[in-house]
């Protein structure tokens, strides 16, 4: 039996086939894209709970002394700001161009009632189960609750933190949800994410706070950096995640590896050595990756730069992460714990 609760309206089927005729039907005459199907389930009123929620989560009880753990609590606040993320490509295509696609979308409900057991269909379900089928990942945000806790365990109340990469506002939430007088300095050199981040940035009242500028972190002027107490960020995974076709996107502007780890990378991290004060934390979350045939060592090149330019190489915490059905599983990431003496 499959349940469908699409737009407002309810119907039950025995057989699938129907099914998804009409959960099809119903999400083209109620959702003509994508970011109109979010809309629905993303309220201001379920993203403002949520963040008050992550106010009450102690972050710094999930950094352990070898392990990170993962809770999703205080995510939706930045996603409300967010939507565009789903047009990120990971692979041949976005969520965002899937939806559009007819055949795709049959294809998305049919294995999610099937494959992944969604007998109760709304819109939520469908959000899921665009971006885990069919080969189709969605860019994903830094869980809020986890960057608090990083913040709140290696930067000092009332802390400078920089952030090179903001992404989609994961760490900003988490920074200002920490209540230790933190302020917060990122860049990022994507425009549709930089007016998100602005947008989160005025709900929460955090001019005075969160100061952020739309470049990227290598152009940067030093003196935006200068003194902070804390660099932390998850930089772009090289071409891994298209977050953008602007040619200030690091993969746009280094497109083979060697000028993106020596143009990028290199001078990013040289960059953050300069910012920093001395006996404070540099912390790196990255991964290697698999793009086609090739696979790029990310973290072993993270490490050698940090220590050539100075920094102190102190561990490697896993960040323990979620398994998502009908996916590889990623036990874990790498968080790269750094110290500049």
């Amino acid at each position: 039996m499959f349940q469908i609760s699409i737009g407002g309206r309810i119907k039950a089927f025995k057989e699938v086939d129907p099914a998804v005729e009409y959960a099809f039907e119903r999400l083209r005459t109620c959702y003509k894209t994508l970011d109109e199907l979010i809309s629905e389930i993303w309220t201001w009123e379920k993203a403002k709970r949520d963040y008050n929620q992550l106010l009450r989560v102690n972050g710094k009880a999930l950094i352990g002394n070898k392990t990170i753990k993962q809770v999703t609590t205080g995510v939706l606040f930045p996603n409300y700001f967010m939507t565009h993320r789903y047009s990120v490509k990971i692979g041949k295509i976005s969520s965002a161009e899937k939806y559009l696609d007819d055949d795709l979308l049959k294809k998305a409900l049919k294995r999610g009632m099937t494959k992944l057991k969604a007998n109760k269909v709304n819109e939520g379900v469908v959000l899921r189960v665009i971006y885990l089928t069919h080969g189709t990942q969605s860019a994903g945000n830094f869980m809020p609750a986890v960057a608090k806790g990083i913040y709140e365990t290696f930067c000092p109340d009332g802390g400078k933190i920089f952030d090179p990469s903001c992404g989609f506002g994961g760490r900003i939430t988490g920074c200002l949800s920490a209540q230790k007088n933190f302020q917060y300095f990122g860049t990022d050199p994507a425009r549709e994410t930089f007016e998100g981040l602005s947008r989160l940035i005025e709900s929460l009242g955090a001019e005075n706070r969160a100061f952020i500028q739309c470049c990227p972190f290598e152009d940067v002027d030093d003196d935006f950096i200068a003194e902070s107490d804390l660099i932390f960020t998850s930089p772009p995974y090289f071409s891994k995640e298209k977050y953008s076709d602007e040619e200030t996107q690091s993969w746009k502007r280094y497109p083979e590896y060697k000028d993106w780890r020596d143009g990028f990378l290199a001078l990013s991290i040289e960059k953050a050595y300069r910012g920093l004060k001395r006996n404070r934390y540099f912390i790196w979350n990255v991964n290697d990756v698999n793009i086609g045939k090739d696979k790029f060592p990310l973290v072993k090149d993270s490490i050698e730069i940090s220590q050539k330019v100075g920094f102190k190489y102190l561990e490697m915490k896993k960040m323990l992460m979620a398994k998502i059905p009908g996916h590889y599983k990623i036990k874990y990431e790498p968080v790269l714990i750094f110290k500049k003496g």
